[in-house]
This record gives C-alpha cells, structure tokens and sequence, in this order.
C-alpha cells in the first residue's frame, strides 16, 4: 500500500518550516474529489490519538479497514493531515503515481521561495497547465499574526 500524505491547510506556519525548507518550497493546491476519483484511492483525515493500535497477527488482531491506516500520534495534530491510501502497490514501480493535472487547482510559493523558484513554476505552469492554475504567494500578516495569500498574475 502507499499513503500521501497532505494537510488541509496552506497556510500552517509549522508545515512551511518542517516541509518546505523554511518557506523556500512551493505548496500544491488540489481538487480532491478529482483526484481521489483519477487515482481510484481511498482517503480521510488523520485520526490522532496518544496510544498507539494493538495489532498482532499471532492473537488475531490484524489490521481491519482502511480507516487503522488514518491513525497517528497525536503529537502531529498541527498538520492537520488528510490521506490518500492506495492499496494497489505490488512493486517498487506502482509507488510512482502521476498527478493528473486537472487535479492541480493552484500553487503556493513559499514566503521565501526565490525568483528562480518563482521563474520556474510560472514556466511550468503556462505550458503543462495552459495557464489555468492559480498562483499565489504566501506573506506574513502582522494584523493576523499568520501567514495570508496573495495572488499573482502571470
């Protein structure tokens, strides 16, 4: 099986500093109910919890649906995590999964993301995606004390 691992929000100043290079990376909006039907994946939200599951093959207690492969410590909960799990992973190679690209609703680049980041996905975007994606920068707020969007033309 094979688990992707996302978060339902863009714009969680702790994701941006653990995953994306401390706000150098991009983030990858996506239109889920598209995705989960091209994919043909299973999916929900983490479920967080402080003790572990009890499994064991030898007393009989093996692993029962898809929601067992949901949980996860509770120590997580800030990324607010949402899996896709595919269960058709016999080979190295079914791992490898292409994004279909009407999946692709629009990109975040980080608060810190260069221009040659910035240079790239525009370019990628206007020719793989005809320009129909939404660009956005993410920017600190000080009146949210967070972090907000901006969108960009390009």
């Amino acid at each position: 099986m094979g688990i992707f691992s996302t978060s339902v929000d863009p714009l969680n100043e702790m994701m941006w500093a653990h995953y994306s290079d401390n706000g150098k990376g991009i983030c990858i909006g996506f239109d889920t109910v598209e995705l989960i039907r091209d994919l043909g994946v299973g999916f929900g939200l983490a479920i967080y919890q402080d003790e572990p599951l009890f499994y064991s093959f030898i007393l009989g207690k093996p692993i029962t649906s898809s929601d067992d492969f949901l949980y996860k410590h509770s120590k997580w909960r800030y990324e607010k995590e949402f899996r896709l799990i595919a269960f058709f992973i016999k080979k190295e190679e079914d791992r490898k999964v292409s994004i279909p690209s009407k999946s692709v609703t629009n990109i975040i680049l980080g608060i810190n993301a260069t221009d040659e980041t910035k240079s790239e996905i525009i370019d990628i975007l206007k020719t793989k995606y005809n320009s129909g994606v939404k660009l956005f920068q993410a920017e600190t707020s000080i009146s949210l004390f967070g972090l907000t969007l901006n969108e960009l033309e390009y």
